[in-house]
């Protein structure tokens, strides 16, 4: 199966373990986003508000960001 993604996506699976980051993390899955994902992501993950609703911490969330991020064609 193939996905397009955006940051929101990305972000909904930083902010929650279910669905979301299930699939994105899934094997079986080929990932596309536009070149500017990892900025956006970056500049959501910049706001206090939408940081704190993550309950990840920092090395954490490094982590699996990463692992999405890499994952993506």
């Amino acid at each position: 199966m193939r996905l397009v993604i955006d940051a929101n996506v990305l972000v909904a699976a930083l902010l929650k373990d279910a669905t979301t980051r299930d699939i994105l993390l899934k094997e079986n899955i080929e990932l596309f986003a536009p070149e500017c994902l990892s900025l956006e992501v970056k500049s959501l993950l910049e706001h206090s508000r939408i940081r704190k609703r993550i309950k990840l911490k920092d090395k954490d969330l490094y982590d699996l960001t990463s692992a999405i991020l890499s994952r993506i064609t």
